[in-house]
């Protein structure tokens, strides 16, 4: 996961990753007290499933509506063969 987020207070901009209800990766705001201005932040993780259904739960929120002009999480996913 990459993202823009605040660097005014951490506990903003949070983002999660679970497979199956396991987190696999989050990310989040740094606390620094740079008001609105925006830090690139990166979060990974890696899981091997074996075939089958799986369940898999993005999320991601701003948590308030101050600080985060710009703020954004991408998620990104590599499918390899076992």
């Amino acid at each position: 996961m990459t993202g823009l987020v605040e660097t005014q207070n951490a506990g903003y901009e949070q983002a999660e990753a679970r497979v199956n209800g396991q987190l696999v990766a989050s990310g989040g705001s740094y606390q620094e007290g740079g008001g609105c201005t925006m830090r690139q932040a990166t979060a990974g993780g890696s899981i091997d499933l074996p075939a089958g259904e799986h369940l898999i739960e993005l999320s991601a929120s701003t948590n308030d509506p101050l600080y985060h002009v710009g703020a954004y999480w991408q998620f990104d996913f590599t499918w390899e063969p076992l």
